[in-house]
């Protein structure tokens, strides 16, 4: 390809072809932590909450005759999944923000409309 050909918009143009990893898997995000890395990048864990499984429950019957499961072993309060950590750039952290902000426009314009599927 010569630089007289790369002056033909139509050669700029390239096709972008998404492949999912192996370990692509949908994410509920609740929240997020984080802040700046060592080296100024944007770096930031996504979360979900939940309350605690236990290890372990008893099951009995109680003074009914009905069964009864008894929490034996439980951690107590809010468990905080921390599920990916995410680490980019400043440019990109930016452009990242700029395209929520937008869905989030698009989003509350559909939902204002009624269209809370659109």
């Amino acid at each position: 390809m010569t630089e007289q050909d790369l002056d033909r918009p139509d050669d700029l143009k390239q096709q972008v072809t998404f492949i999912k990893s192996s370990q692509f898997r949908v994410i509920y995000v609740e929240g997020a932590y984080g802040g700046l890395s060592p080296r100024g990048r944007i770096s930031f864990a996504l979360y979900n909450e939940r309350t605690p499984i236990p290890q372990a429950t008893e099951v009995g019957r109680n003074p009914d005759g009905n069964f009864e499961e008894v929490l034996k072993d439980s951690k107590i309060g809010i468990v905080r999944e921390v599920e990916a950590q995410l680490t980019m750039g400043l440019d990109e952290a930016a452009e990242l923000a700029r395209w929520l902000t937008e869905r989030v426009a698009i989003a509350r314009d559909l939902l204002a409309a009624g269209q809370p599927d659109a």
